[in-house]
C-alpha cells in the first residue's frame, strides 16, 4: 500500500454518537491520520446555525456542508498515509440527508435531484482515495443513551436560540443508510456504542482491521 492509495475508515452515526471522540482516539491508537468535520467552519461560517434555523434552507445549507466536507479531504493532504479515519464521509452524506429532510416534510423531488446533483459534483472534486472506503462503522446508541446524548444536544442548541433538530429523525435515516451499505456488501462493523466506553470501541475498530 502507498500514499495514494490509504485505508480508509469511515465512522458514521447520529448526532451525539460519539463519532468525533472515536474517530480522535482510533488516530491515537493507530498512530494514523484523522479527518474530522470542520465543525469549526461550519459554525463560524453560520452554515450550522442556518441547519437549525428553519426547514425551508435546510436542504440548501446541507449542500454546503458537503463542500466544505470535500474541501476537508484535500486539504489533509501530506496527512494522509496508509490508514486514514475519517469522521463521516460524502457517500453517506447523499443517503442520510434527503431522508431527514423528506421526513421532515421539505425536500421535494426536485430538492432530491439537486442534492444528488451537488454530492455528484462534490466526489468528482475529492481525491481518488476518498472514494475507496474499507470499513465503515456505524455507532449506534442504545436508546436510553440516545436520547441522554440527544438531550444535551438539544440543550446546547436551545442555548444558542437555534431550532432544535430531530435527533431520532438522524438515527432513521442512519439506519436506513446502514441498511444500503449492507445492501450493497460493503464492509459494516455496527457498534451498540450505550455500554462501550471511546477506549472499547476503537479496541474493537482496531481488532477488525487486523
Amino acid at each position: 500500500m502507498n500514499r495514494k492509495s490509504p485505508l480508509v475508515v469511515v465512522v458514521f452515526g447520529s448526532p451525539g454518537s460519539g463519532k468525533s471522540e472515536t474517530v480522535a482516539e482510533l488516530a491515537k491508537l493507530l498512530n494514523c491520520a484523522a479527518i474530522a468535520e470542520p465543525t469549526a467552519r461550519l459554525v463560524s461560517s453560520g452554515l450550522l446555525a442556518r441547519l437549525c434555523v428553519g426547514d425551508a434552507v435546510g436542504y440548501e445549507t446541507q449542500m454546503l456542508m458537503m463542500a466544505e466536507r470535500a474541501a476537508s479531504y484535500w486539504e489533509a493532504g501530506a496527512r494522509v498515509g496508509e490508514l486514514v479515519v475519517l469522521d463521516g464521509h460524502l457517500s453517506l452524506d447523499v443517503l442520510i440527508f434527503p431522508e431527514v429532510h423528506a421526513r421532515r416534510g421539505v425536500l421535494s423531488d426536485d430538492d432530491g435531484e439537486r442534492l444528488v446533483l451537488a454530492y455528484d459534483r462534490a466526489v468528482l472534486d475529492v481525491p481518488a482515495w476518498a472514494n475507496d472506503v474499507f470499513l465503515y462503522v456505524y455507532l449506534r446508541p442504545g436508546a436510553a443513551e440516545s436520547h441522554r446524548r440527544s438531550s444535551e444536544l438539544r440543550r446546547r442548541v436551545e442555548e444558542r436560540a437555534l431550532r432544535p433538530l430531530d435527533f431520532e429523525l438522524f438515527e432513521r435515516a442512519c439506519d436506513a443508510c446502514a441498511k444500503q451499505l449492507y445492501d450493497d456488501d460493503e464492509r459494516l462493523l455496527v457498534l451498540d456504542t450505550s455500554a462501550m466506553s471511546v477506549d472499547a470501541v476503537a479496541a474493537r475498530v482496531a481488532e477488525e482491521l487486523l
